[in-house]
């Protein structure tokens, strides 16, 4: 178990990395997560299907900073270039955002 940011984390309790935001929250859910990014308003999610298939998410905090089960909105999929364009409109740098990336099965 990976803790991201108040009560999002990552759990390869069933080897596929499922980002989840507490146990008790059904609106969140992501499986097959191959790399995050977060700070204290965003987190973005690279997934990577078994069929190598790519996508990305956005969590994006309600209010001032990323509370679960506060009604943070979940955005995406994405493809890369769709999530550069959203970061890009929204002025999210991802240089300046924390960064855990997990090993994937060859």
């Amino acid at each position: 178990m990976f803790h991201v940011i108040d009560g999002y984390c990552v759990s390869n309790e069933y080897d596929n990395n499922q980002l989840f935001c507490n146990p008790g929250c059904d609106n969140l859910f992501i499986e097959y997560v191959k790399s995050i990014r977060w700070n204290s308003k965003n987190i973005i999610v690279e997934q990577l299907l078994s069929n190598n298939k790519q996508n990305w998410y956005l969590i994006v905090a309600k209010d001032d900073s990323l509370k679960c089960l506060c009604n943070d909105s979940l955005l995406g999929p994405f493809t890369v270039n769709e999530m550069d364009s959203v970061l890009t409109l929204r002025d999210i740098d991802t240089l300046k955002m924390k960064k855990k990336i997990w090993r994937t099965s060859e």
